[in-house]
């Protein structure tokens, strides 16, 4: 999904799958700096509207 300011973000629309995400620890976590792609390679500025949130 596009959260604003264009950034692109994921979407668990399910059950089904929120539990595999939340089984897959390798590729989802809660730390972005370890698994967001976009956060470690300096593509979302730290004046984004929701930084907080994804902090």
């Amino acid at each position: 999904m596009e959260l604003p300011g264009g950034v692109l973000a994921w979407s668990v629309t399910s059950l089904e799958l929120a539990k595999r995400v939340l089984g897959d620890e390798e590729r989802f976590a809660k730390d972005a700096h370890q698994h967001w792609p976009a956060l470690i390679n300096g593509e979302i500025p730290q004046a984004w509207p929701l930084i907080g949130w994804l902090l």
